[in-house]
């Protein structure tokens, strides 16, 4: 019983840690001038969101790595990663 608990503990922590959409792939499809929703199609709801009037902040994370875009009018203006 207590093989099968680690298990199948083991096989959900992979399945958690291997859906990550923060990846240097998904980083690489990120231009400038793309819309939020763009990036949401392939990167997913982001981690965190702040905005000012018309400039927003997004961070899509998971464990050390993550995506920073900036958007001005809902426009790609700037983005960078940490850890891909």
């Amino acid at each position: 019983m207590r093989y099968l608990s680690v298990s199948i503990l083991a096989t959900l922590l992979a399945l958690i840690t291997g859906c990550s959409k923060v990846t240097s792939e998904n980083y690489n499809k990120i231009k400038l001038g793309m819309e939020s929703s763009e990036i949401e199609q392939f990167l997913g709801k982001p981690t965190k969101c702040d905005a000012i009037l018309t400039a927003k902040q997004c961070v899509w994370s998971s464990g050390n790595k993550s995506i920073d875009v900036k958007f001005v009018s809902d426009k790609v203006v700037l983005f960078s990663n940490t850890g891909l």
